[in-house]
């Protein structure tokens, strides 16, 4: 079964102390998936989308808040109990 994951060099800036997923978890992750080829695994780069495909899935006010939160460096904002927006997150 085809399988794609989604990936950026920005994940080493995913570094909030007091949430699980981090830069390092990634890097382990990314260094298993090199060690260890699954059959059907892809890697893909995050590439900028444009506003109406994210409207598609978010509402317009919510994409407009994060995006507002992430110009906002230095600064994080909890979306809800396990997602979090800060500097360059959007």
């Amino acid at each position: 079964m085809p399988v794609s994951l989604i990936v950026t060099p920005q994940h080493a800036q995913h570094t909030h102390p007091q949430h699980p997923e981090h830069a390092g978890r990634i890097d382990a992750i990314l260094h298993y998936l090199d060690a260890h080829p699954i059959a059907g695994l892809t890697c893909h780069d995050v590439r900028p989308m444009p506003r109406n495909v994210i409207h598609a899935v978010h509402d317009e006010n919510y994409v407009n808040s994060v995006a507002v939160q992430s110009q906002q460096r230095g600064s994080q904002l909890w979306l809800d109990a396990d997602t979090y927006v800060g500097g360059g997150s959007f």
